[in-house]
């Protein structure tokens, strides 16, 4: 085991593996008053070339979330003919954005309102009883989101960058059906992801690109 340090972040190598742990790995979150930032406390089981790509799609999410687009996206969003969100825990859209925007997680515990996305992240290979349809999953119990290996190795960066709002999304508080309902794509989750990946596709000039955008947990 090798431990090289660098720039507010330890690097261990196990195995071939890199993993990367620090507080707020992207240093850039300092410089950006109120914008929504990304403290990334650790990336485990990512090779090089794995963290370079998490770092590109983290950058895009950055990008999306604090634009007025997304802002517009998320107010305007409606269902049924009406500005809401599908299991929104009674909040309006304004409030879903301004809560997002805080960045104060309630699970696996409640954070201050720092303007931080929290992420501790886990590559996973799945096992002969877990679905290796699923980009990704996690639970209320703890920080971490794992993150599905033979997904993310063909995947697209905005398609990464969706799956990390969505799953966010659930350390906020939001759920969804875990079913493939005609309103989950509705539930703050999706939704919400689905912008990520709709303004992030047409950033990287991949307009109207809908494939492989699900099932996430």
């Amino acid at each position: 085991m090798k431990l090289k340090a660098g720039r507010g972040l330890a690097l261990v190598v196990f195995s071939g593996f890199l993993f990367f742990s620090g507080k707020d790995l992207t240093a850039r979150a300092q410089g950006l008053a109120e914008a929504l930032t990304v403290n990334l406390h650790s990336a485990k089981y990512f090779d090089q070339q794995d963290y370079d790509h998490l770092q590109t799609a983290i950058q895009l999410v950055e990008t999306v979330v604090n634009s007025a687009e997304f802002k517009d996206r998320v107010l305007n969003f409606t269902y049924n003919g009406e500005k809401t969100f599908v299991q929104n825990n009674g909040l309006t859209n304004e409030q879903i954005y301004e809560l997002m925007m805080k960045g104060a997680e309630k699970y696996p515990q409640q954070t201050p309102e720092d303007h931080m996305m929290d992420f501790e992240l886990e590559l996973y290979t799945p096992k002969w009883y877990q679905s290796k349809n699923v980009i990704g999953y996690t639970n209320q119990n703890v920080l971490t989101i794992w993150i599905n290996r033979l997904i993310y190795k063909k995947t697209e960066t905005y398609k990464i960058a969706m799956n990390l709002v969505h799953e966010w999304m659930h350390k906020m508080g939001f759920d969804h059906d875990y079913k493939n309902t005609a309103r989950r794509p509705y539930s703050v989750p999706y939704a919400i992801g689905y912008i990520v990946r709709d303004m992030g596709a047409a950033i990287e000039g991949v307009p109207d690109d809908t494939s492989g955008s699900g099932p996430q947990d």
